[in-house]
């Protein structure tokens, strides 16, 4: 069992690092299987903020 602090209810379902030249530039934290599939469907959008990072590395967190 995993014990988190700093959540007061929905705890993380995955959270994605946004890499530029092999660097961590930016995370998003996502509640939800559906917030991640957008959120890597941005990244596939041409044009789009999130396209501009070279690599999403996704962490999952869930428990569940």
């Amino acid at each position: 069992m995993r014990n988190l602090l700093g959540f007061d209810g929905l705890a993380p379902y995955s959270i994605i690092y946004w890499q530029l030249g092999g660097e961590n530039q930016s995370k998003t934290v996502c509640y939800t299987d559906d917030e991640e599939k957008k959120a890597l469907e941005r990244f596939r959008t041409i044009g789009d903020f999130y396209s501009t990072y070279d690599k999403a590395i996704v962490n999952g967190v869930s428990t569940s």
